[in-house]
């Protein structure tokens, strides 16, 4: 239980939200690009002067971030890499600081660490590495000696020209990180409003308003798909139409009005009867539906009518008061063949039939056949 609050703070620590992680990963392979060049050759230049501590770092590094940047390819290991990437650039600059070169010029390495820290961690995270290299910049400064040699010895005036600079270059890129910050976080509510703005005009052009059910439009794309898919794999696939009794009658007798809320009492007893996002309920035209039934043999379609015919029956339409019996006819058809040359109209034209046998039969019936 321990372990995994603790990794799922190390988590949050990583991965900000707010920040674009694409340009954090193009950031990596731009820094990546650069610093495994730039220590190969450093490398070896000490391999001609004989400076075999810088040498060691130099070529140690380039194993390092190499394998890193191999591994960052697994997607799942990306946070972690880029702050074991800073972890250890951190440690090597600091070496090379520690080592101070020729008049103390390895002192700029240390350059690196807060570029690198804002423009690829998090800023928490970022803040941690600064103030590492606040402590390293105070040890080296005052002489502390960390390794079995002493530091190199900066002047007074190497210490304040640098520590101008630092405090700059710190300046800059946590200001930069912080505009960055913002400016990913107000582009990605923009893309979240822009997505709902999407979704909804998606759902605006495929849903039907009166009834809450899928349209025409959508049918004619939606089915197609599903037959392509019950081709390719042999799986059951149903259909049931389902058309209002006497639908005109209500409309002159009552109005138009309560036939909408007839329309809309009817597909809410469709809708609480099918099983949510695997069968699909549409309105075609009028007062007419049909139920896609993924999955379901004959038999399965036939319990499915039979449960919302029984429904209708329970649970009568009132309009003030005044109870109107509401009733629909079926026609239910499991399709068999696996055929690539089913065409959505001949399979649309025998549920109509079974529909209209329904009808012709008395009407509140089902009819129900095999598509073969």
């Amino acid at each position: 239980m321990k372990r995994n609050k603790i990794k799922i703070l190390f988590s949050s620590l990583l991965n900000d939200p707010q920040l674009d992680i694409r340009y954090r990963n193009r950031l990596f392979i731009l820094f990546v690009s650069l610093a495994i060049p730039s220590f190969i050759i450093f490398g070896t230049i000490h391999i001609f002067d004989t400076n075999i501590k810088e040498m060691i770092i130099n070529f140690s590094s380039v194993v390092i971030l190499t394998t890193l940047f191999f591994l960052f390819f697994n997607a799942k290991l990306r946070s972690i890499i880029l702050f074991l990437s800073t972890f250890f650039t951190s440690v090597a600059v600091s070496f090379l600081f520690y080592l101070g070169g020729e008049n103390g010029s390895r002192i700029f390495w240390f350059y690196f660490i807060p570029i690198i820290s804002f423009f690829l961690l998090k800023r928490e995270i970022a803040f941690i590495f600064i103030i590492y290299s606040l402590i390293i910049i105070f040890l080296i400064f005052n002489k502390v000696q960390l390794f079995p040699f002493p530091p190199y010895s900066y002047d007074d005036t190497i210490k304040i020209r640098f520590f101008i600079s630092y405090t700059l270059i710190v300046l800059f890129a946590s200001i930069y990180s912080s505009i960055n910050y913002q400016y990913n976080k107000t582009i990605k509510i923009e893309n979240e409003r822009l997505k709902k703005a999407n979704e909804k005009i998606k759902q605006l052009s495929i849903i039907d308003n009166l009834t809450n059910c899928y349209n025409r439009n959508y049918f004619n794309t939606y089915i197609e798909h599903e037959i392509k898919k019950f081709i390719r794999y042999k799986t059951d696939l149903s259909l049931i139409m389902c058309d209002i009794d006497f639908f005109k009658k209500i409309n002159d007798n009552f109005g138009h009005l309560v036939g909408d809320k007839v329309l809309n009492y009817f597909s809410n007893i469709l809708l609480e009867s099918v099983r949510k996002d695997i069968d699909y309920v549409f309105r075609i035209g009028g007062e007419e539906f049909i139920i896609t039934l993924p999955h379901t043999n004959l038999s399965g379609a036939e319990t499915l009518t039979k449960r919302i015919k029984e429904t209708l029956e329970k649970k009568p339409f009132y309009n003030n008061g005044d109870k109107i019996f509401v009733s629909s006819s079926f026609g239910v058809i499991h399709i068999l063949s696996f055929s690539n040359s089913i065409e959505v109209k001949e399979i649309l034209k025998k549920l109509d039939e079974c529909l209209y046998k329904a009808k012709k039969g008395g009407r509140n019936l089902i009819v129900s056949e095999i598509y073969k």
